[in-house]
């Protein structure tokens, strides 16, 4: 089963500062679930995906100096 990314994406958002522990909790419950290991991978890298998301929202990088 699939999760849906804009979902993981509003959990994280709305954890109060704790992105990573959410993050962390929702990678071991997909681990332990009983799917298939493709469907494991699938579903951590979409928690990774929405964690690297959040994290760029969140960091504002300086503009480039050219």
């Amino acid at each position: 089963m699939k999760i849906d990314p804009e979902f993981v994406l509003k959990l994280l958002r709305e954890s109060d500062g704790s992105h990573y522990a959410t993050a962390i909790g929702i990678i071991r419950n997909e681990i332990q679930a009983k799917h298939s290991p493709f469907s494991k991978i699938r579903n951590v890298k979409i928690v990774l995906d929405a964690l690297d998301t959040l994290h760029n929202e969140l960091i504002q990088y300086p503009p480039d100096e050219r």
